[in-house]
């Protein structure tokens, strides 16, 4: 005598054997991807945090430019505006170099304000300027350019009686 059996699947008892089951934790996979995102997202916080700092660094070394050159300017200002003041002297009377004391200029008749552009590298010579510097001018450091402002300055003598024209 022959058996036969019959086995039959049903779709629907697969789905609800795989359905009961209860899961816990994490599976690998999904750890993997949460700690590459994470990775990601600290990378690129990191990334913005060193763009910030080298942008600060940029903005603060151009306000210190920006300063100093303001500051510089500050102190300039005074006597460029004062360039080519006589005061009450006469166009012949000597002037004293009172920056660095020593030879007279002949008279108040020269440019108020001489430029020098440095042209030798490395020389200290009056001859490595154009123009040549002028033989007031001693102790300019080399690879330097000079600027000569001309004016009078106020010693705190006030004039009592007018000045004489002739």
């Amino acid at each position: 005598m022959n058996t036969f059996f019959i086995l039959t699947f049903s779709p629907d008892l697969m789905m609800n054997t795989f359905s009961t089951r209860k899961t816990f934790g994490f599976t690998l996979v999904e750890l993997l991807i949460a700690l590459t995102l994470g990775l990601l997202l600290t990378a690129s916080f990191g990334s913005v945090l060193i763009s910030n700092k080298q942008s600060f660094r940029a903005m603060d070394a151009t306000s210190r430019v920006q300063e100093t050159g303001r500051y510089a300017m500050h102190l300039l200002t005074r006597d460029l505006r004062s360039a080519g003041y006589q005061g009450c002297a006469g166009l012949s009377a000597n002037i004293t170099n009172t920056l660095n004391p020593g030879p007279l200029f002949t008279s108040l008749n020269g440019p108020p304000l001489q430029g020098y552009d440095h042209k030798t590298a490395g020389s200290s010579a009056a001859s490595a300027w154009l123009p040549s510097l002028d033989a007031s001018i001693s102790g300019a450091a080399a690879d330097s350019d000079v600027v000569m402002i001309r004016s009078s300055i106020s010693n705190g003598v006030q004039l009592t009686a007018t000045m004489p024209t002739t």
